[in-house]
């Protein structure tokens, strides 16, 4: 938040949707974690709206009191944020938001390989720094296949009796990490599965909802997105996440490279991903200064 206010004092309008679950709705819905056509839409959105503020500001002269926008604009977001943005170029290329001049890209530790680097978090056995995130995008794909992600076949019932009223009552997420942590202990992620998810998890192939799995996995995928023409894409990560592995980006540029000659793989300073957006958002004010101003 500190890195939006930075820019917004410098006379560039900062953007932040306000997505289902988040503000208004916060007590009302669940966040579509993770959810890449919910969440791209969400931003499409919120940029359009944006644009129109501006438009109708100048018919009232609004821009004789300094307030001005020359259409350039930039992307950017960091873990989640950094998976919208990349959301959001798929959205616009169906549904393009008129007024605007896409300039910089800024996708900064994006999970972007639900489907690859991210499922292997959970597969393989380790300790998993944030275990919320895979119940969170149990809550945020739910809707997209409610009968195969019913809660009773997705997670074992002492898990169902434990937590999962914990989300339903919308507790804090630092909240819901403590008491998944502590109902996990030393175990991996995939202990809070039932038998029948573990099989989907493991061995997708082997029936017809673990291919259904597999699909809803691919269908978040963020990778391999739509790259407009003329537009720099500068993707930021630590090769030392813990949270969102560094694969995930490296993957992301292979894709973008073949695409695009503007695409550029930036590695952050080593450090862990709660503290490694320190160093993303202080490079991303730079580069979206040079960009924009």
């Amino acid at each position: 938040m500190v890195g939006r206010l930075v820019l917004a004092s410098t006379g560039v309008a900062v953007l932040l949707p306000d997505f289902p679950g988040f503000g208004s709705t916060q007590k009302e819905v669940f966040h579509p974690y993770m959810n890449k056509e919910a969440l791209g839409v969400s931003s499409r959105d919120a940029l359009n709206a944006a644009v129109q503020f501006f438009s109708e500001a100048k018919k009232e002269g609004f821009y004789d009191n300094g307030l001005d926008f020359n259409g350039k604009v930039a992307l950017s977001g960091y873990s989640e944020g950094g998976f919208t943005t990349l959301a959001l170029l798929d959205e616009l290329e169906k549904d393009p938001v008129e007024g605007i001049d896409l300039k910089l890209v800024l996708p900064m530790a994006a999970p972007a390989d639900v489907s690859g680097t991210m499922l292997e978090c959970f597969r393989s056995g380790e300790k998993y720094p944030h275990p919320f995130y895979l119940p969170y995008c149990y809550l945020g794909w739910r809707k997209m296949n409610p009968v195969l992600l019913d809660e009773n076949r997705v997670f074992n019932e002492k898990f169902i009796s434990d937590v999962v009223p914990s989300f339903l009552d919308k507790s804090s997420k630092k909240d819901l990490e403590e008491k998944i942590s502590e109902y996990l202990g030393d175990q991996p992620c995939y202990t809070m599965l039932s038998d029948e998810a573990r099989d989907w998890l493991f061995h997708p192939e082997s029936s017809i909802e673990g291919k259904e799995f597999r699909e809803l996995l691919e269908k978040n995928d963020a990778y391999d997105v739509t790259v407009p023409e003329n537009v720099k894409i500068k993707i930021l990560h630590s090769p030392a996440d813990d949270s969102v592995p560094f694969a995930n980006s490296l993957k992301l540029f292979d894709c973008m490279k073949t695409k695009s000659s503007l695409v550029e793989l930036i590695e952050l300073p080593e450090d862990v991903h709660d503290w490694a957006f320190v160093d993303a958002w202080g490079l991303a004010y730079k580069l979206i200064m040079e960009e924009l101003m």
